[in-house]
């Protein structure tokens, strides 16, 4: 499992270890707090996550951490049996700790905070978090700004606030995304929920004003598929249909959407399934300004903003609709996950190889320097870790 957010990025091992590199500003890899960025993945040196007892690194038990969450400035993960841990920056109570206090070692989140539920999944933005529990509620807390947490306000939540679920018309809530200024939901349905900022049409309700409540997003949209997956980017919203079918919102200054185009769009917008060879979509994730999908056969395709080299093409050169990365990049191995950061990129191969490519400052490559890569460069074999 990897992930990418903002200028860092981790792995989540199948035997339950943790690493995590990039800035460390705020501790996010764990390490002495705002000492130094981390150019490697670091393994973090605790790993129990049983009650609120955080162990050493001889007592790990193997596959008690089941996903991993970033954010900017804070981190976080949830374990086999329903807790989520979080350590970080807090300034605006992104922790749900019922304070600001900043954290540099994991810390429980106590179960009574989600009326003793087990929590499911775990999703962490810019300066909000969010968690799915066992009987598919939704809680959010942090930054509310924009109305980001969707309570119908503006106000800082400190802990675990529940969205009711009337909210979403009494649908249970499958999908959680969460990113710098707007959210959106999936139901078990089906259905599209989106509020927060607005600015650039990233909601896709065909306006451009902000939303502090869930904001259905009209089926008919989708030709009527269910939607299935849902990623966000800074300023921008991308959707996964049950066909395979792409659609993007948002802003579109550098061709982010991937329509030809740099017009924004308001609206979700089909991508041509002809950009993708007429496969099916299976995986698809978004950065401030970059965008990335897999196909059912494994290729990779990336479009948007290439400053940096993030999309991995060899060239600085922007891309206006999805371009195909040369399987060669990746030792002809088909591409199962994609994760991208503000400006950087990393993928997983088929066997569990690790490239990365784009913006280095702060080493979130993982290459041990903080020089820009403009190719998929070979990071890690997590098999090893």
């Amino acid at each position: 499992m990897i992930r990418a957010k903002s200028n860092s990025s981790g792995i989540l091992t199948k035997s339950g270890h943790i690493y995590i590199w990039g800035t460390n500003l705020y501790a996010l890899n764990y390490i002495e707090y705002g000492k130094f960025d981390v150019t490697t993945p670091k393994l973090i040196p605790y790993v129990k996550f049983t009650n609120n007892v955080i162990g050493i690194l001889s007592n790990i038990p193997k596959n008690n951490i089941i996903d991993i969450s970033l954010g900017e400035y804070h981190s976080g993960v949830l374990t086999k049996d329903g807790m989520v841990y979080i350590w970080g920056k807090n300034e605006f109570s992104q922790l749900g700790l019922g304070d600001t206090h900043f954290r540099s070692t994991p810390t429980l989140i106590p179960q009574s905070s989600f009326k003793n539920e087990k929590i499911i999944s775990l999703e962490l933005g810019y300066e909000t978090s969010g968690c799915i529990t066992e009987s598919y509620k939704l809680y959010l807390w942090g930054n509310n700004n924009a109305g980001r947490l969707g309570t119908g306000d503006d106000t800082t939540r400190e802990f675990p606030t529940l969205l009711h679920p009337s909210k979403f018309n009494g649908g249970k809530i499958l999908t959680i995304r969460l990113c710098r200024d707007h959210s959106g939901a999936i139901t078990k349905s089906g259905q599209l929920y989106m509020w927060g900022y607005n600015g650039f049409g990233q909601l896709g309700d065909g306006t451009h004003i902000d939303k502090n409540i869930p904001t259905l997003i009209p089926q008919s949209i989708f030709e009527n598929e269910k939607i299935i997956h849902l990623t966000i980017g800074e300023f921008n919203s991308g959707i996964i249909t049950e066909s395979g079918k792409v659609y993007l919102c948002g802003n579109n200054s550098f061709g982010q959407i991937g329509d030809g185009t740099t017009i924004l769009r308001s609206t979700p917008t089909l991508i041509h399934p002809s950009y993708f060879n007429n496969e099916k979509v299976i995986a698809l994730s978004l950065g401030s300004s970059h965008s990335g999908a897999i196909t059912e056969s494994g290729q990779l395709y990336m479009w948007g903003f290439n400053k940096f080299g993030q999309l991995g093409l060899n060239t600085d050169n922007n891309e206006y609709i999805p371009k195909l990365v040369p399987s060669s990049y990746f030792n002809n191995e088909p591409i199962i996950e994609l994760a991208i950061g503000d400006d950087h990129t990393l993928v997983l191969t088929s066997s569990n190889k690790l490239y990365a490519t784009g913006h280095n400052a702060h080493g979130q490559l993982g290459l041990g320097d903080t020089n820009y890569r403009k190719k998929f460069e070979f990071v890690v074999d997590i098999n090893n870790l």
